[in-house]
């Protein structure tokens, strides 16, 4: 389901680095020195950099190529992988250099310490990213440069040339306290303290619109987009427009990536021409704030982004695409899933009843909806009455109902393990140990239960009730 963006190319050029989370419990006190000691249970790892930039917009589905410098290591072994993973084509330098690594360890949810491994590229690395720059370059829609101030972009001015002679935008996440590299930029997107470094302290916002307004101009770029944490995002573009964006985020775990997160959903809505600059924006303020409540260096799904824009059609998901990521998604948000099924192909006042006693068991209800095929093994000839599009659109107008999901089999066998539901539901005419799922459900922790049963209410009364009325 991605009903938001067009599948294009896009190619994200920068400083390449692998982020470690460390996970741990506290129980003691150093007896070296007076530091914690984190006993690590789990270790995670995840492209960061760069790479979370690609990572976050091949998840939003675009195609993207990543090129960028690693080192002759195991970490860049790890890299490889996880690239491979995500269905990013690879395209990486050896440097002379260790793999960036940054590792942070972490203890019931709160950061504890941050330790890097990098030293910064030698000026021959990033003129070897030029050569093969413009050697890839112009099979792609759009370039996000993305710059960690590590090396990789070290000729950027040259990557911007190259992508001007090639008629291709181009935006930089920049770096540093020089700007002037990034002129001629399509976009630029820094965060306010980076924009400040450049132009000052901005003490109100007239202060700041006037500063943005003149750097738009003094490095002749089309737009600026600055990010301001809690206070939002503002857009500035060369003919002296403004443009302020209220912040999204409601609860504020983890600020890690979200630039990268911002410049990936930018990118990749450009580049789908099918929204403007201040649309892409807004958009990517949305986002900003979905991520902002992950850990660490995370991805936003587009399902997650028609949820928040309150998009109906987001509630339906066809021949079962990604289940398991999607409830992943809201595991994390510490959400109970409920989950039942059936063929809804009348929907009658038996099923509303029994909806909103699911729904109450949990705080999100998916409906496993049959497939037109799957109802028309189960009911024979002449069934389903509605199609399933027809019956999907029916359950979305339900206050109780918050997805669904079709499903092919004769069974929603498959699609519950992949879901892991914390409450399995049907209605009273089940036995609970006959009910599909329920050796599953059971096994990871889940409930399993048989709800009311509304006698005189089936689906295949009411049609048989109807032909017999108009024969």
């Amino acid at each position: 389901m991605n009903n938001l963006f067009k599948e294009t190319r896009i190619l994200v050029v920068g400083d390449v680095i692998l982020d470690k989370y460390l996970f741990g419990e506290i129980d003691r006190i150093s007896p070296e020195a007076p530091v914690p000691v984190v006993n690590v249970k789990e270790e995670v790892e995840k492209l960061g950099g760069a790479g979370n930039v690609a990572r976050n917009a091949v998840h939003l589905g675009s195609k993207i190529t990543l090129l960028g410098l690693i080192g002759n290591d195991k970490e860049s072994e790890v890299i490889y992988d996880l690239t491979q993973r995500e269905g990013i084509d690879a395209v990486f330098l050896e440097s002379q250099n260790p793999t960036i690594v940054k590792s942070r360890v972490l203890s019931r949810g709160q950061q504890l310490l941050r330790f890097d491994l990098e030293r910064p590229a030698v000026k021959q690395a990033g003129i070897s990213i030029v050569s093969k720059f413009k050697e890839i370059a112009k099979s792609h829609d759009l370039v996000i440069a993305s710059d960690y101030g590590k090396g990789a972009l070290s000729s950027v001015p040259e990557l911007i040339k190259i992508c001007k002679d090639f008629n291709i935008p181009i935006l930089v996440d920049p770096k540093g306290n020089d700007f002037e590299k990034y002129t001629g930029s399509t976009l630029i997107t820094p965060n306010k303290k980076e924009f400040e470094t450049i132009v000052g302290q901005c003490s109100t916002l007239e202060e700041l619109e006037i500063r943005a307004c003149e750097l738009v101009k003094n490095l002749k770029i089309q737009y600026l987009l600055v990010t301001k944490g809690p206070e939002g995002m503002s857009l500035f573009d060369s003919e002296g427009a403004c443009h302020h964006f209220k912040t999204q985020a409601e609860d504020v775990f983890d600020v890690t990536g979200a630039g990268d997160t911002v410049c990936a959903v930018m990118g990749v809505a450009l580049s789908s021409s099918n929204y403007s600059f201040e649309e892409a924006a807004a958009l990517a303020n949305t986002a900003a704030g979905i991520v902002v409540k992950k850990m660490g260096a995370a991805a936003v799904e587009p399902f997650e982004l028609e949820w928040a824009l309150g998009k109906h059609s987001s509630k339906i998901f066809r021949n079962a695409v990604c289940p398991g990521k999607f409830c992943r998604v809201l595991k994390t948000q510490n959400k109970k899933i409920v989950f039942t099924n059936g063929c809804f192909d009348l929907i009658h006042a038996g099923h509303i009843k029994y909806l909103k006693e699911a729904s109450e068991l949990g705080d999100v209800l998916i409906v496993g909806l049959n497939s037109d095929s799957s109802v028309n093994r189960q009911k024979g000839p002449g069934r389903p009455v509605n199609t399933f599009i027809d019956r999907a659109e029916v359950l979305c107008g339900l206050s109780v109902v918050d997805f669904i999901i079709e499903f092919e089999e004769d069974d929603p066998l498959e699609l519950i393990k992949a879901i892991e539901p914390d409450v399995l539901v049907k209605g009273g005419d089940y036995v609970e140990s006959e009910i599909v799922g329920y050796n599953e459900v059971k096994r990871t922790g889940g409930q399993v239960k048989s709800l009311n049963y509304y006698d005189n209410n089936s689906s295949s009364k009411i049609i048989n009730k109807i032909k017999n009325h108009s024969e």
